[in-house]
């Protein structure tokens, strides 16, 4: 009965995977939104997530040179600002592709 009831509940997590994992790609428009919105939960999931992209570029090899090191949240935060903020024609595209840019531009190798 244990076994069963353990399946079972394995299966109805695996249904749930799909619908967690494949949420849609964040535009660089819904980023600049929590970006530049005074709410401390949005500065905090805008910092987050750009933080994210930046840990996984510094991982990455050949993505940006060491400066990326030793910067902060808050400083990444306000790269990408700028970036967005430069290049509203860009703003429809994934959020994760606008982060990298705006790192490596911020950040070229020399």
């Amino acid at each position: 009965m244990k076994k069963r009831l353990a399946k079972l509940i394995a299966t109805g997590l695996l249904i749930l995977v799909p619908a967690v994992c494949s949420a849609d790609f964040q535009s660089g428009n819904e980023l600049y939104s929590y970006c530049t919105d005074t709410a401390a939960v949005a500065d905090t999931y805008c910092i987050g997530y750009i933080e994210g992209i930046a840990d996984t570029m510094r991982h990455d090899n050949n993505q940006v040179c060491g400066e990326l090191y030793h910067v902060t949240g808050t400083q990444v935060k306000d790269i990408t600002v700028q970036f967005l903020q430069q290049h509203p024609e860009q703003r429809q595209y994934a959020a994760e592709s606008l982060v990298r840019l705006a790192m490596s531009a911020a950040f070229p190798c020399r």
